[in-house]
């Protein structure tokens, strides 16, 4: 991520409006992996996948393979 970051213009502050991000896309808490790659799938086509995107949009989830206390990390990126 820092890389990825490291690669964003640095832009003057008249120019804001312009400036890359890094988003993190938190979720999983009672869902399951599909429902996970479908919120993030909808943000990272909506704002991020274009060539002039907003930047970088990282999906953290831990899926629970349906039980409350089996949750297991898991994380999926777009550069």
């Amino acid at each position: 991520m820092i890389d990825a970051c490291a690669q964003f213009p640095d832009l003057p502050p008249q120019q804001q409006e312009e400036e890359k991000h890094l988003a993190l896309c938190i979720h999983g808490y009672n869902s399951g992996f599909a429902s996970s790659i479908d919120l993030y799938t909808r943000v990272y086509n909506g704002l991020f996948a274009e060539v002039d995107g907003l930047g970088v949009c990282v999906l953290f989830t831990w899926p629970s393979k349906d039980e409350v206390f089996d949750y297991l990390p898991s994380v999926l990126s777009h550069k």
